[in-house]
């Protein structure tokens, strides 16, 4: 299986902006809609990245990061959390943030920084 970075986001619009600003990368991107999808997806796969809306329709991003915690399998995926509400950033793993609007330049520097070798 080829690895995944995981965009969990409901505004189906931003999907290609994604796109556009991850096109660099090998990775299979996979979207999910909702925070029910992304659970659906995790079940199945362990991303190397995860990109989180926190504004969701049926699972939060809230309730997704807490997944992330419990589940030993996920806990050490890097998570980038996405939104236009400035008190989320609180909320992001290392700080890893993405205000909206989206940038593409935005998407693919932070993307890159996170997924860099450390060391």
């Amino acid at each position: 299986m080829s690895e995944i970075i995981l965009i969990v986001e409901d505004d189906m619009a931003l999907w290609y902006v994604y796109k556009y600003a991850l096109r660099h990368l090998k990775s299979e991107l996979v979207f999910a809609r909702n925070g029910q999808v992304a659970l659906e997806v995790l079940d199945k796969r362990t991303p190397m990245l995860v990109i989180l809306d926190m504004r969701l329709p049926i699972v939060s991003g809230l309730e997704l990061l807490m997944h992330f915690q419990k589940v030993l399998r996920l806990a050490s995926t890097p998570i980038i959390v996405a939104s236009s509400m400035q008190e989320y950033r609180s909320l992001a793993p290392n700080g890893a943030f993405l205000y909206k609007p989206l940038k593409p330049e935005d998407i693919t520097s932070l993307v890159d920084h996170v997924l860099a070798p450390s060391g």
